[in-house]
Order: C-alpha cells, then sequence, then structure tokens
C-alpha cells in the first residue's frame, strides 16, 4: 500500500515521539515495536516493513486523528511541522490525498481505488531496473529518487521534480536502445529521445507504433513549460506528470526485462 519512502517518513514522524507514546500508538493498531533490537526510528522503520499493511494504515489513521496531541508533544514544533510536511507529499506520490486540518483531525483518501490493492510504482520499478544490466540503472534509480524528493523538500522544486523524471525516461530509453546497436546500428543521433524510441519500434521491434505514440506523448506532457490544465493545482499536476513517467519507465524496463 505504501512506498518504501512513505514507511521511512512515516518513521521519522513517529521518532519525534516518546519511545512509550510511539510504542503504545504501535501497540493499539496492532504492532509490535522490537524495542530490544534496534531503537529510534530504524527500530520503527523495521516494525513497519514487517508488518500487514493493513496495519500500518491504521497507524497512519490513528495520527490523523491525534494531530494535536502528537504536536504537542514535539519541541520546537517546527520539527514537527516539516516532518508532518513530508509525510504529507510523500503519501501523496503514492496516490494518497489528506482531507482535514490540524483542529479536527485528518482522513487519509486513495484518490484512486485501485491503488490498495497494488504494489507502489516506484518500489516495483526501482526492483525491475535492480535486476537488469542495463549500464545506467542505477543512475535511473537515482534520477526518480531525486524526484521524488524534490517534489517533497520544503520549499518544493516543482521543476526539479520533472526535470529529474523526464531525464529518468530519456536515459532508459536510451540505454535499451545501445543493447541492440552491435547487431543493429542506430541512424541519426542516438542522445536524442525520439530517435532512440523510433529505433526500439522501426528497427528492433521492440514498440509498436501506438506504445511509441504513448511514451511520446508523456514525454511531452512533462516538458519545461507544460500549461497547467484548469482544475489542477501545480502540485497536482506535477504528481500526475512525474507518475506517468514513473509508469513508462516501468513499461519499458518490465518489457526489456522479459
Amino acid at each position: 500500500m505504501f512506498s518504501s519512502r512513505t514507511l521511512i517518513s512515516l518513521s521519522q514522524f513517529l521518532a519525534l515521539q516518546t519511545e512509550d507514546v510511539t510504542s503504545l500508538l504501535l501497540q493499539k493498531c496492532g504492532l509490535t515495536m522490537p524495542w530490544a533490537g534496534v531503537r529510534g526510528v530504524r527500530g520503527i522503520l523495521e516494525c513497519l516493513q514487517v508488518s500487514n499493511p493493513a496495519h500500518v494504515r491504521e497507524v497512519l489513521d490513528e495520527i490523523c486523528h491525534s494531530t494535536r496531541m502528537l504536536r504537542n508533544g514535539v519541541s520546537p514544533k517546527y520539527l514537527y511541522d516539516e516532518r508532518w510536511t513530508d509525510l504529507l507529499r510523500c503519501l501523496l506520490l503514492d496516490g494518497y490525498h489528506t482531507r482535514g486540518d490540524y483542529s479536527s483531525g485528518y482522513v487519509v483518501v486513495a484518490l484512486d481505488p485501485t491503488i490498495e490493492a497494488v504494489l507502489p510504482l516506484d518500489d516495483d520499478l526501482t526492483a525491475e531496473l535492480t535486476r537488469s544490466n542495463l549500464r545506467d540503472r542505477l543512475e535511473v534509480i537515482r534520477l526518480m529518487k531525486n524526484s521524488a524528493e524534490d517534489f517533497c523538500k520544503q520549499p518544493q522544486d516543482f521543476n526539479g521534480a520533472l526535470t529529474s523524471a523526464r531525464v529518468s525516461l530519456e536515459t532508459l530509453a536510451r540505454n535499451i536502445a545501445e543493447t541492440f546497436w552491435t547487431s543493429t546500428p542506430m541512424p541519426g543521433d542516438p542522445s536524442k529521445f525520439g530517435v532512440s524510441i523510433a529505433y526500439l519500434r522501426s528497427q528492433i521491434g521492440f514498440l509498436s507504433q501506438k506504445e511509441e505514440t504513448g511514451i511520446a506523448g508523456v514525454y511531452a506532457f512533462v516538458s519545461p513549460g507544460a500549461h497547467v490544465p484548469v482544475g489542477l493545482t501545480e502540485e497536482e499536476m506535477v504528481r500526475l506528470g512525474r507518475t506517468m513517467i514513473a509508469a513508462m519507465c516501468y513499461f519499458l524496463i518490465k518489457r526489456y526485462n522479459g
């Protein structure tokens, strides 16, 4: 349900509280804190990672219902506010929107009802890239991580978030094309994204015409200066664009890995 990035952010948020408060909160939601082992934020993270996702969701709901109490337990308050903001932005990247306010509490809602049943896309993408033999696989992982960090940091860097995501798609497409160069030379400039995906379709048959058109369309959608449609905030637009890029990257690497 939640990405590794969100679990880390949630652990950092909980680590602001005293050990007793955190332990009781986790136990209330059906989790057992391994205090005999690693303490602090790493201990909380280990606990969340091995727990049932439904119980982790209960922890999040409990936090949302107890924001005033939890904030009162943290000094200085800006530490709480920074970690809370980071958590909300990580959840948004996972496809969860938070409604409500500090005084009445919050509710976490999935933007797409199917999100609850699938693994986070960023984690799937990282796993597929890691098991591939592509030259720049670690660079693509780094770029997508930078994209998420730019989206979550304060102040948010929306341009950086989309730029890193777009470069990750360029790099991945070029790397996949490179693996075929020895048998089928590439016509044109291999550094250009359009040339790489056209090569993967026309010369290799790796992509169909519709698939090439779809990938090129997503790339153009997140290009600098893209218009923000009426009804969307800039934050919503950037999240949407980044998610579409991650999906295209996952499609390419999954197809490549077979």
